[in-house]
């Protein structure tokens, strides 16, 4: 479930970013955004997926199953809604290319955001902790 989340949060955030990039926001806003919502992405489908498991009065096997094969099913077409985007996505309108070096430019010229930008990882999984602790907590 963990790896869903974090690979619909980054593709979501992605979209974003690109959008942001292809209409001339400021670099610094195009990467915060990105983060912020790829945070809060990640928060509301851990929350909201756990709920629902919590939900659940006894896990038989069945559905386990069942909901292990969906949570491959989302996975892999997410894989395959990220390799059409990239392809197909903004990055193949006339003038992105400019827009995205100057982005790029931008980031390099400003290597805390880069480290941000890592850190930011780590924190979706410092946060998927502190949700599972905080569901155990309210349920026992």
């Amino acid at each position: 479930m963990i790896l869903l989340t974090v690979q619909f949060a980054y593709f979501i955030g992605k979209i974003v970013n690109e959008l942001l990039i292809f209409y001339n926001q400021n670099p610094l806003f195009s990467f915060v955004s990105k983060e912020i919502i790829q945070i809060l992405i990640f928060a509301l489908c851990i929350y909201f997926g756990l709920k629902m498991i919590i939900n659940q009065k006894e896990i038989q096997l069945k559905s386990l199953k069942k909901s292990f094969i969906w949570l491959v099913i989302l996975y892999v077409l997410i894989q395959v809604l990220d390799s059409l985007y990239s392809f197909y996505g903004i990055s193949s309108f006339d003038g992105y290319i400019d827009k995205l070096a100057l982005y790029k430019d931008y980031l390099k010229t400003n290597y805390f955001i880069l480290i941000v930008s890592s850190i930011v990882y780590y924190l979706q999984l410092l946060l998927f902790g502190i949700i599972v602790v905080n569901h155990s907590i309210k349920n026992d």
